[in-house]
């Protein structure tokens, strides 16, 4: 038997089973080029700046005592980071580039340890910020007075942080 006939011959619920895989597949398919084209084309520059890094299995880099990481999307996912290291304490900055152009930004800064039954934990504050390294309203809900003095204190530190990861990966909101 012929493949058109065996079609020919199925019951009318099976044709349309197949019809919906069929476009469930496409879809799939369809989903799986976005995603890739969408990683490649907002990631691939980021991505080669910093270069892989073998030994560590990741898309990172050393240089003037600062640490380098872009995270692309997982898998079928479309929202990965970048991210700066650039003291002992673990300070930087966490940005997030947006689709289609754009970035949005947070500095990380340390604030002091605490001891709890005995272990000294690190306290750490992630705030949100503009390009330009200004509070923001959107991302620091639950914060006040205390984070925005805080942001407003080491405005020095996070603009040679931004220039730093500007030269990186030039992140002129393209």
């Amino acid at each position: 038997m012929k493949r058109k006939e065996k079609l020919r011959d199925l019951h009318p619920y099976q044709k349309r089973l197949l019809r919906l895989l069929c476009v469930v597949l496409a879809a799939f398919v369809l989903y799986n080029i976005i995603w890739l084209a969408y990683r490649e084309y907002r990631y691939g520059d980021l991505m080669d700046a910093v270069g892989y890094a073998q030994a560590a299995g990741t898309w990172s880099a050393q240089r003037d005592g600062c640490h380098y990481d872009v995270i692309p999307p997982a898998y079928l996912r479309f929202n990965g980071n970048l991210s700066t290291d650039v003291n002992d304490n673990n300070e930087g900055l966490i940005i997030w580039p947006q689709f289609p152009t754009g970035y949005k930004y947070a500095a990380v800064l340390y604030t002091g340890t605490t001891m709890q039954n005995g272990v000294s934990t690190r306290n750490m504050v992630v705030i949100a910020m503009d390009g330009s390294g200004n509070w923001v309203d959107e991302g620091n809900q639950g914060y006040g007075e205390r984070e925005k003095e805080l942001l407003r204190e080491r405005q020095a530190d996070i603009q040679s942080w931004l220039a730093q990861a500007n030269e990186v990966w030039d992140l002129q909101d393209g």
